[in-house]
């Protein structure tokens, strides 16, 4: 190799992005059965470069070669740590990671909607939209130097690179141990990602309670910061993604009940099916008791003092099917209540303030379609009793 092609293949990964399309020039390179010995000319190659400098041209020195080795010869490589050039490449990658590096990105905006375990859970990397040259080299990394490849993985803001690892196992034989996680990252997402990690083999297994890797993995989600943690598990219990609910991931919310109630008196609860899932989860497994009622009651509040209300028939139907007659009838009072302190309603308002009577006499008619849907499921339940 000599300083001309290194410049080449520099301004070629920096202007184009790392996969070098023609790359053909890149066989009369580099020496692709003895990496090591034109890994030797580095730092001759670099003398003239500013220090601050080399580990931009470190970077493109590696990307190139990687751009002739095919993924399965990865595992045959030498080991990458023992490189003299490897200290500047490691200071690269701790940048671009950062995204503090001047070159082009394909990644797409990792951007979670309001249920976090959903958007994680339904999430997948787009084909080929994290280049094959920095896969191979981060397989590398991983087969010699675990630690500095978890560090720049949480240390990534975007997240996609953290995202397609975890979720579309592209890192050879992967396996996350507990020196592995930086449970002090402070990025509440990644803790999605890691929970749907450990939790995602053992959703469909009914043996998961005996298996010893749930276990393993159940220890490892423990340990992740316990307000983030009971966040992610009623967002991963009000989820229409999840087929079934984990009891020891569950149990977490029971063993921590001060913790568990301050978290759900803060929960955004966006519709009817959520509320219900919660409900369903946290009576039947007991870890609301019967006289935490009102911690639902103050959900169903908040949504019916919204500007508008859109609740689904089917869905009301399904939660008030779950409730006892004295949580109908409390139901049934709040909504009563929240529907007297209507204002805009009366036909001077619809004469002179039009658009406030249009929002409030809609939300009447709704709480309309709510009392008589509670009143069909009180007459099932109490029968003659029932006035």
């Amino acid at each position: 190799m000599n300083r001309n092609a290194l410049d080449r293949i520099h301004e070629k990964i920096f202007v184009e992005g790392l996969d070098i399309l023609d790359s053909d020039f890149l066989n009369d390179v580099y020496d692709i059965s003895d990496f090591r010995s034109d890994e030797n000319d580095f730092e001759d190659l670099t003398q003239d470069v500013r220090p601050k400098d080399k580990p931009e041209y470190a970077f493109a020195f590696y990307i190139g070669f990687l751009n002739l080795v095919r993924k399965d010869e990865i595992d045959d490589l030498d080991d990458i740590t023992k490189f003299n050039s490897y200290p500047y490449l490691k200071g690269s990658l701790k940048q671009y990671f950062k995204g503090h590096m001047n070159i082009k990105y394909k990644y797409h905006p990792v951007s979670p909607y309001h249920n976090h375990y959903s958007f994680v859970k339904e999430w997948w990397p787009r084909p080929f939209s994290i280049p094959e040259s920095f896969i191979k080299l981060l397989n590398w990394i991983y087969n010699y130097d675990k630690k500095l490849f978890y560090e720049l993985i949480f240390n990534e803001k975007c997240n996609y690179i953290f995202m397609s690892f975890f979720k579309g196992r592209i890192i050879n034989k992967f396996k996350i141990k507990e020196e592995n996680i930086d449970y002090e990252c402070g990025d509440e997402l990644k803790f999605y990602i890691i929970f749907n990690y450990l939790t995602e083999p053992f959703i469909d297994d009914d043996k998961s309670q005996s298996n010893l890797m749930w276990h393993y993995n159940y220890n490892l989600l423990k340990k992740i910061n316990l307000e983030v943690l009971i966040k992610i598990i009623l967002d991963y219990i009000k989820s229409p993604m999840v087929s079934k609910i984990l009891v020891d991931v569950a149990n977490i919310l029971k063993e921590n009940p001060s913790m568990f109630y301050k978290i759900f008196e803060e929960l955004e609860i966006k519709n009817i099916r959520e509320l219900y899932y919660l409900f369903e989860i946290l009576t039947k497994l007991e870890i609301v008791s019967e006289n935490k009622f009102n911690i639902f009651l103050d959900k169903l509040e908040n949504m019916f003092t919204e500007k508008y209300i859109t609740v689904d028939l089917m869905d009301w139907n399904i939660f008030l099917s779950l409730l006892n007659e004295e949580e109908l009838i409390q139901i049934k009072k709040l909504i009563i209540n929240v529907k007297n302190d209507l204002v805009y309603v009366s036909e001077l308002d619809k004469e002179i303030r039009y658009t406030k009577y249009s929002i409030d006499i809609n939300k009447s008619e709704k709480f309309n379609e709510l009392l008589l849907a509670c009143d069909v499921i009180l007459r099932k339940t109490s029968g003659d009793n029932y006035e």
